[in-house]
């Protein structure tokens, strides 16, 4: 969970380009699909609207797992 810290903090150089990094990073916090407790999402909003952005993508949306 620290590492969220640390996004949270750059969430702002965080852009909607997909690099390997961001693709990575996205993957990382999709695992909420299947980790329901993972709950980072009130702690690190920001973070999260980068994500729900990120995630609208139409690469991202091709590729991503049934729940």
């Amino acid at each position: 969970m620290r590492i969220l810290d640390y996004f949270e903090k750059i969430s702002d150089k965080l852009d909607q380009t997909p690099k390997l990094a961001h693709i990575t990073l996205a993957s990382a916090l999709g695992l909420e699909i299947r980790l329901p407790d993972l709950q980072w999402r009130q702690k690190y909003p920001k973070l999260a609207n980068w994500y729900d952005e990120f995630s609208k993508l139409p690469s991202i949306q091709a590729t991503r797992p049934e729940s």
